[in-house]
């Protein structure tokens, strides 16, 4: 009876070991996600990068407003830091490399001569600033 009582309590010391466990992990997969909704709001597409390092998180567009700004943090996900900022209008911000994004960033009117290359950089990750 005893023996029984203990493994009984010892069951239920572990079931909540692993309870607690598993809600520690999805309150930090959250955790990018939350970083980036106080930062951008809550009409987000998210993209991670191929090893799943870094977050790219970008405000959706809204097809009543074409010409709005927008804003797109990168998250990195091991520290739950934001690792880039931008903004672009029209325009896109994309994945090209494991660590380094595109951002076409493009003016109403482009000027005669230029054309949307002139308007397009590269943001590596690993050689900006972090905050």
């Amino acid at each position: 009876m005893i023996k029984s009582m203990r493994f009984l309590l010892l069951c239920l010391v572990f079931s909540g070991l692993i309870g607690c466990k598993v809600k520690q992990q999805i309150q930090e997969t959250n955790a990018p996600f939350e970083i980036a909704t106080q930062k951008l709001g809550t009409q987000l597409d998210s993209f991670p990068n191929s090893s799943g390092q870094f977050i790219l998180y970008v405000q959706k567009e809204d097809p009543q407003y074409p010409t709005r700004m927008l804003s797109a943090v990168v998250i990195e996900v091991k520290t739950q830091k934001i690792v880039a900022e931008e903004s672009f209008i029209p325009g896109y911000i994309k994945w090209v490399g494991e660590s380094t994004l595109e951002l076409l960033n493009a003016p109403g009117m482009i000027k005669a001569g230029e054309n949307l290359s002139s308007y397009t950089r590269k943001i590596n990750l690993s050689t900006i600033k972090k905050y």
